[in-house]
C-alpha cells in the first residue's frame, strides 16, 4: 500500500511540475499573441510586484506551518491549533498588505513611467488576501507529506489561471482587467484547500489560537526577509528594466525570465516534496542519513537536468519562430541561454535552499537572502543601463550562483552539515 502511494504521489507531483513548467510559458504566448509585447511587459511587472508583496502579506507564517506540521504530523488535535493559528495570523497580515499594495499603486506607476500599472495593480491587489490564506493551507498540506493534494493544489492553481485569462479573452477584457485572472484563480484554489483541510478545522478556544498565532508570527517575521529575498531575487531584473527601459523591452526580457521562472520552479516542486522529510532529520539531528539523503538526491537532480535542460532549451528555440514577434525575441534568445545556464549549475542544490529555516534557524536564511539580494540590485544597477536585458541575465544568474554557495557555506559552519 505504502509502495502504490508513493508512485501515486509521484505521478501527481510529475504532472504539477509539468503543467507548472508550461504554464508560465503559455501565459506569455497568449497575452503576446492576443495583445501585444507591451502588454506582456505591464503584466509581468506587475506581477513581480505582486510576488514581492505576496511574501509581506503572508509574513513567512507558511514557514512555521509547514515546520510545526512536519514534526507534530502523528498529533491530530496540536494540527487543529496549528492550521487554524496560522490562518488567524495570517488573515490580519494579508488584510494589512493587501491595503498597503492598492494605495502604493501611483507610487509604483510613477516609478515604472507605466499608467497601466496604477490600474493593474488596483485589480490584482485583493487576490493578494487569499493568496496568502492558500500558502498557508498548502503549506500545512505538504507538512503531513499528502503530496497528491498538494500536486493538484498547484494544478488547480495554474490551470485556474490559463482558463480564466482566455476566457477573459473571449470577453473582450482589456489588457489591464486580465488581472482579475489571479483574483478568480486563487478563489477557486481557496475552495479547494478548505474542502482538503476541513477535518482539521475543529474548535479550539480563543486564547489557544492566539499563542499559537503569535509563535507562527514570531518565526514567521525570522523567515520573512529569506521569502521575500528569494523572490525579490527572481523580480529586480524586470523592476530595474522598468526603470531604465520601455515596457516593450521589459516584455521581451520578461518573456525569457518568465521561462526560468518556470524551469527553477521545476527544482521547487523537488524542494516541496523533500522537505517534510528534510525537516524531521533536521529535528532529529540525524546528520549521517541526512548527508545519504541530500547526496543522493543532488545526483539525481543533476541527472534529470543534463537532459531535461538543453531538450527544453532546444524546444523552446523552435517554438518561438511560430510566435508574434518571433525576430525580436529570437535575437534576444542568448538571454534565455544564460539564465538557463546558471540554473543548470545549481540545480541539484535548489530543492535545499531553505534547509536554513528548516533546521529552526530562519534568521540566517533571512541573512542569506539579504546577501543575495544586495550582490544582484548591485550588479543590476551597474549593467543594465549599459547592457540592459543581457546585462539583467548575467546579473541575476550570478546572483543564483551566490545565493547556493552562500548556503553551503553557512550550514557547514553553523549546522555542521557537510554534504562534500
Amino acid at each position: 500500500m505504502k509502495i502504490s502511494k508513493a508512485l501515486s504521489d509521484y505521478t501527481w507531483n510529475f504532472l504539477s511540475l509539468g503543467i507548472l513548467a508550461a504554464s508560465g510559458t503559455l501565459i506569455n504566448v497568449i497575452i503576446l499573441a492576443f495583445y501585444s509585447i507591451d502588454a506582456l511587459g505591464v503584466f509581468n511587472q506587475t506581477y513581480a510586484l505582486f510576488v514581492i508583496f505576496s511574501q509581506l502579506s503572508v509574513l513567512g507564517i507558511h514557514y512555521s506551518v509547514l515546520k510545526s506540521t512536519s514534526q507534530k504530523a502523528a498529533n491530530h488535535k496540536l494540527l487543529s491549533g496549528i492550521l487554524i493559528g496560522g490562518i488567524f495570523a495570517v488573515f490580519c497580515s494579508s488584510t494589512i498588505a493587501a491595503v498597503i499594495f492598492y494605495f502604493s499603486s501611483s507610487f509604483f506607476s510613477d516609478l515604472l513611467n507605466s499608467i497601466l500599472i496604477n490600474e493593474t495593480i488596483k485589480i490584482v491587489s485583493p487576490a493578494l488576501f487569499l493568496f496568502s490564506l492558500n500558502k498557508v493551507l498548502a503549506s500545512f498540506i505538504n507538512g503531513l507529506e499528502k503530496m497528491k493534494e498538494f500536486a493538484i493544489i498547484n494544478i488547480t492553481r495554474y490551470l485556474g489561471l490559463i482558463a480564466f485569462l482566455l476566457l477573459f479573452i473571449l470577453l473582450g477584457f482589456s489588457q489591464e482587467d486580465l488581472m482579475y485572472m489571479f483574483l478568480c484563480s486563487e478563489l477557486l484554489v481557496f475552495s479547494l484547500c478548505i474542502f482538503l483541510t476541513s477535518n482539521y478545522i475543529n474548535f479550539i478556544s480563543y486564547k489557544t489560537v492566539i499563542s499559537i498565532a503569535y509563535e507562527h508570527i514570531l518565526f514567521g517575521c525570522k523567515a520573512l526577509l529569506s521569502g521575500i529575498f528569494v523572490e525579490l531575487n527572481f523580480r529586480i531584473d524586470v523592476i530595474v528594466l522598468g526603470v531604465f527601459t520601455s515596457d516593450a523591452a521589459v516584455g521581451i526580457y520578461s518573456f525569457f525570465s518568465l521561462l526560468a521562472e518556470g524551469l527553477y520552479n521545476v527544482y521547487v516542486v523537488v524542494k516541496n516534496i523533500i522537505n517534510p522529510k528534510l525537516a524531521k532529520l533536521l529535528d532529529k539531528n540525524n546528520f549521517k542519513d541526512l548527508k545519504l539523503f541530500i547526496f543522493s538526491a543532488l545526483k539525481t537532480v543533476y541527472l534529470m537536468s543534463i537532459f531535461f535542460i538543453p531538450m527544453l532549451t532546444l524546444g523552446i528555440y523552435f517554438l518561438i519562430s511560430f510566435l508574434p514577434d518571433a525576430n525580436l525575441l529570437s535575437e534576444n534568445f542568448h538571454i534565455l541561454i544564460i539564465l538557463f545556464s546558471f540554473i543548470f549549475l545549481i540545480s541539484g542544490f535548489i530543492p535545499f535552499e531553505m534547509i536554513l529555516t528548516l533546521a529552526g534557524k530562519p534568521e540566517l536564511q533571512s541573512l542569506q537572502g539579504l546577501m543575495v539580494c544586495v550582490i544582484n540590485l548591485i550588479l543590476n544597477l551597474a549593467l543594465v543601463p549599459i547592457y540592459q536585458g543581457i546585462g539583467a541575465a548575467i546579473s541575476t544568474g550570478i546572483s543564483f550562483l551566490t545565493g547556493i554557495l552562500i548556503i553551503y557555506i553557512i550550514a557547514s559552519r553553523k549546522l555542521g552539515i557537510k554534504i562534500f
